[in-house]
């Protein structure tokens, strides 16, 4: 899942003859993004916990992008900085433990729908307390959608579910990570003065260092597969997708970008049919096109965008 700082690098306008690299740049960062969910589901199989799944993918990306933490300029001088850089490393590394916690509940599908289909609405809502305008009657009827959507997709989610796990409980932990994801964004957004690939690159270094203990006392099996799962989810849909992300971001429109970052819940879906068997009842299918309404519903009208955040 993607982490949702602030990354829309102030493009509101496509360049005139927009680089294909850089609109290609973001496709293939969404398309890794989407994989993560997959990884969190097959480690699982292989009895890696969820908690050492997010606390790989924090470690393993906080190093891969800790030369990029000290490039770019400096770090404003104004008080306050530094405590808002450590929440948001907190809330980075606890909406990784919610998300991948949520997977054996729900499954990939539900847990990567609702995750990223309630942060549009919750930011809208919250705006305000960074400086935004008011949430007005379409944010509402936004909300509206995404809470019907998310009852259907719990009520759907039957055939879905990994082993008997509990719906309930796996949609309030995607809940919780959507919020945390929500944060995430609003401290992203108050810190829009700070270089924003500087910004995640320390955000993941200090959700990393918080997070070491936890995988080094994490009861992971020692195989080629569990490493090999953990790398993989650290390095390629977190610091890899990060850097291609923001090498693209800055030259091409910001509502364009929202639209083929959506392809991360699609690929996460799709994954998910063709590799772990995962399909939703026709309810919540219902309920997947009423979130995915709701996200479109609030981003169309704005020209700034949501910033996309781990599978």
């Amino acid at each position: 899942m993607s982490s949702n700082l602030r990354a829309d690098a102030d493009a509101s306008t496509e360049a005139p003859g927009a680089d294909l690299r850089a609109h290609l740049s973001i496709l293939i960062a969404a398309l890794l993004w989407g994989t993560s969910g997959l990884v969190g589901r097959l480690a699982g199989d292989v009895d890696v916990p969820p908690i050492a799944v997010a606390a790989a993918r924090m470690v393993v990306a906080g190093l891969a992008l800790l030369p990029f933490a000290r490039r770019g300029p400096a770090l404003p001088s104004r008080r306050g900085i530094r405590p808002s850089l450590v929440a948001v490393g907190l809330l980075l590394a606890g909406y990784q433990v919610a998300y991948f916690s949520s997977i054996p509940h729900v499954g990939v599908t539900v847990a990567t729908l609702v995750a990223l289909g309630l942060p549009p609405a919750l930011v809208a809502i919250a705006a305000p307390l960074v400086g935004d305008a008011r949430a007005d009657r379409r944010t509402w009827t936004a909300v509206a959608l995404a809470v019907g959507g998310l009852v259907l997709l719990v009520g759907g989610a039957g055939a879905a579910l990994p082993n008997g796990g509990s719906p309930v409980l796996g949609v309030v932990l995607a809940v919780l990570c959507a919020v945390g994801y929500s944060g995430v964004s609003l401290f992203g957004r108050a810190l829009g003065d700070v270089d924003p690939l500087r910004l995640v690159s320390i955000a993941f270094a200090v959700g990393g260092a918080l997070m070491l203990p936890v995988l080094l006392t994490a009861d992971v099996p020692v195989t080629p597969r569990s490493i090999g799962l953990l790398a993989y989810v650290g390095l390629l849909p977190t610091a890899l997708a990060y850097l291609l992300f923001f090498r693209g971001a800055g030259r091409v429109a910001a509502p364009v970008t929202t639209l083929i970052t959506l392809l991360e819940p699609v690929t996460a879906a799709l994954l998910a049919l063709a590799f772990l068997g995962e399909r939703l009842a026709p309810t919540g299918m219902v309920g997947a096109l009423l979130v995915v309404g709701a996200v479109l519903l609030v981003t169309r009208r704005r020209r700034t965008r949501l910033p996309p955040a781990g599978g």
